[in-house]
Order: structure tokens, then C-alpha cells, then sequence
């Protein structure tokens, strides 16, 4: 009995197996949005296209949608995504349903309804970043975190650049 062919097969199976999981640790993931906290920008049901690999050498940038573990949640639970709004050494304030960045009104075209929160005013340490959802009055974001209301720079898992699914939904995410 020839066994070549066995050995060509596991040989190209487990070469296939390691590039499929070096691309989902290190390059991309397409996640399915659940909620409806970054309407108008990701509906729900929506696959959007992570990338994992510029976080190794690109500081996250205000605006980004980004993907990571949320700080109530149980470990290996679904991550969040959200918008950075603020990051290390900012100051983040709400006045009258509007966000004030470092004292300056922040021109936000991008989401839904005023914004409110139980805590007029946020200091993010160093290193650490602050996110909410678009949908301001339907996400449970930064604002209502109860352990720490900031993410840390380390835990971002990637960026979310593009909507995949369903096809006739498919653009890139600002």
C-alpha cells in the first residue's frame, strides 16, 4: 500500500490549518454585530472585516471603530465594538446631550441622538482609551461601565474597516 498520497494530504492539510490560523490570530476576523449600538454606522446582523495586524504598530486614532473584551464582561464572552472617543491624557465631558473633547465641542456626524451620561466628566489615564457606541441612547458603553469605564491600549483586538455582509451591504467604515 502506497502511503505518499496520506502523507502529501496531512502535509498540505496542516500547512492549510497553520495559514488559516495565523490569518485569524494576527490579520482578520469577521464578527457578526448583535446589537444595534453602533446604528447608524453597523446594523445588526452585520459582518464587519477586523483587522488584527496594524495594532502591533499603529496607535489607535480618535474616530477608529474598534474591537475588544469589554471590562464587565466574563472572559470569553462576545467582544465589543465601539468608537474611541477619548484616550490617554484626555478629558471627556457632557453638556446639555453634547460631547466635549479636551473642553472642544466634538463634531460627531456619525451618531444617533443626544448623548447623556450619569457621570458629567471622565479623566482617561494614561495608556488607557474611552469608547462609545454611535447609538447613543441604545449602547451600553463607557458611560455605564460599572468596574472601570476605560479600556487599556493592550487589550484592542483590531479594527473594524469594512462591513462585509450581507452583500448588498458591503463598504468600507469611516
Amino acid at each position: 500500500m502506497d502511503l505518499k498520497w496520506i502523507k502529501e494530504f496531512l502535509s498540505e492539510f496542516l500547512i492549510s490549518a497553520a495559514i488559516v490560523a495565523f490569518i485569524y490570530f494576527f490579520v482578520v476576523v469577521f464578527p457578526l454585530v448583535p446589537s444595534a449600538s453602533m446604528t447608524p454606522t453597523i446594523m445588526p446582523g452585520e459582518r464587519v472585516v477586523v483587522e488584527k495586524f496594524t495594532r502591533f504598530f499603529r496607535k489607535p486614532e480618535y474616530g477608529d471603530i474598534l474591537v475588544f473584551p469589554c471590562p464587565d464582561s466574563k472572559p470569553g464572552t462576545f467582544p465589543y465594538i465601539k468608537r474611541l472617543i477619548a484616550k490617554g491624557g484626555d478629558t471627556i465631558e457632557f453638556k446639555e446631550g453634547q460631547v466635549f473633547l479636551n473642553g472642544q465641542l466634538l463634531e460627531e456626524g456619525y451618531t444617533m441622538g443626544q448623548t447623556f451620561s450619569y457621570q458629567e466628566k471622565f479623566e482617561v489615564p494614561e495608556g488607557m482609551l474611552f469608547f462609545m457606541g454611535d447609538n447613543r441612547n441604545n449602547s451600553e458603553d463607557a458611560r455605564f461601565w460599572v468596574t472601570t469605564p476605560f479600556v487599556s491600549e493592550k487589550k484592542v483586538i483590531g479594527r473594524a474597516v469594512a462591513i462585509m455582509w450581507p452583500l448588498n451591504k458591503l463598504r468600507a467604515l469611516k
